[in-house]
């Protein structure tokens, strides 16, 4: 959500715990700041470092995000952190796409951020502009835009100078009057509280309402930062989300207390089975594609080896005339399914193999995640599937030409 002026925090948890079928929920406000040459750990800094040309002299864009009361309390709990309002909790684990040399690719990988650890003291930087030059811009990144991520509403950043990967260029940190304030540790964690996932390399901090406004409790600065330009954001678990949601819109829609805010609000329930629709359609049609297909094959197998047998019965009469047994006729026959299956699977499994590995590696160029597994159990249907089909044709075949009269299928000249 977009505001005009500062929103409570903890008037909008009321209002959102107070909606019937409300199961959960998380209410937050975010502000951006940047930590010059923070402790960065080796790996993270050596990640950095191919980011950028000089990681030692990068800023870090740290988002400092104030949670309600009973969210925080909670979010520090399942984290496992005490005396957590004494400070902020440090998120200190992240993944990321790492260019691996060997393979010339970038693959996914964790690591640990920082070297901090419970009560340490971030020196956190943010800029005061002038309302001459700047009517819109408060700490590093300010606000203009959200969406969703989970339920019900959420704040989301846009900022010119922000390239997703947490750096923030000095022309920006120089601009306007420069100010700081130190933000202790109370605890550092890998979890995360529930929406705040996919920041890029945004460094993620959490604190209180009372633990944020005493970073300016020495007096000798104030809150200098604007109202209306954090970045808010709610997250809602309910048991119906679209009553939820109906009821949400009601409340807030002509409600002059809510006149200065401008509310986003995403159902991802309603999005997952959206979603879920346009998959099973996908589905049906890929699936009915496929059996047609599959059906084709196998009528031109049973169409070929039926005319091959028909084709060869004068020379089966022949071999049967001189004394070849019904046991060794049908030896002969299951014979020559066995090669025919062979030549079948070694030519048509590893071109399956190869073409699924091709698309697989084409999929790759989008998204380095997808790792190519053959697919086994495809591969022994398959196989399964291709010798009994061969087999069935050629023993009925077999059975039929049995049936034929040796002398009358020798003298038939149109086979």
């Amino acid at each position: 959500m977009s505001c005009k002026k500062d929103l409570d925090i903890e008037k909008l948890s009321e209002l959102l715990s107070g909606i019937e079928g409300a199961k959960d929920y998380l209410v937050g406000a975010g502000y951006y700041f940047d930590v010059d040459k923070p402790e960065y750990t080796k790996e993270y800094g050596e990640y950095c470092g191919q980011l950028y040309d000089d990681s030692e002299d990068v800023s870090q864009e740290f988002l400092i995000t104030v949670l309600d009361d009973k969210s925080y309390d909670k979010y520090a709990s399942d984290a496992g952190i005490k005396n957590a309002a004494a400070g902020a909790i440090l998120v200190n684990k992240g993944t990321f796409d790492v260019y691996n040399e060997n393979s010339s690719k970038y693959v996914k990988k964790e690591m640990e951020l920082y070297k901090y650890k419970a009560g340490d003291t971030i020196e956190c930087g943010y800029n005061v502009y002038d309302d001459a030059s700047s009517d819109d811009n408060a700490a590093e990144g300010d606000t203009e835009s959200s969406t969703d991520d989970n339920n019900a509403v959420e704040g989301d950043t846009e900022s010119g100078t922000e390239d997703n990967s947490g750096y923030v260029d000095e022309e920006t940190i120089n601009n306007g009057v420069r100010k700081t304030v130190d933000v202790t540790i109370a605890g550092v964690t890998d979890k995360v509280p529930t929406g705040y996932k996919g920041y890029g390399n945004t460094t993620l901090l959490f604190m209180n309402q009372k633990g944020f406004e005493s970073l300016w409790a020495d007096g000798k600065s104030g809150n200098e930062l604007k109202p209306g330009h954090a970045s808010y954001s709610a997250y809602v678990v309910a048991e119906n989300a679209d009553e939820y949601q109906d009821t949400f819109e009601k409340e807030t829609e002509g409600n002059t207390e809510y006149s200065q805010i401008s509310f986003y609000v995403s159902n991802l329930d309603k999005e997952m089975r959206d979603e879920k629709s346009l998959f099973t359609l996908l589905g049906v049609f890929a699936y009915g594609l496929i059996v047609v297909i599959a059906l084709i094959g196998i009528t031109n197998i049973i169409n070929t080896l039926s005319t091959g047998m028909e084709l060869r019965s004068r020379e089966f009469a022949t071999l049967r005339s001189i004394g070849m047994t019904d046991k060794q006729f049908a030896g002969m026959v299951r014979l020559e399914s066995v090669f025919i299956s062979v030549k079948a699977l070694v030519i048509g499994v590893p071109l399956g193999i190869l073409i699924s590995y091709l698309l697989c590696v084409m999929m790759n160029r989008m998204d380095d995640a997808i790792i190519y597994e053959p697919p086994y159990k495809a591969i022994i249907l398959c196989i399964v599937v291709v010798i009994m089909l061969i087999y069935a044709i050629m023993k009925l075949s077999m059975t039929k030409l049995r049936h034929n009269n040796i002398i009358e299928t020798i003298k038939n000249e149109n086979l």
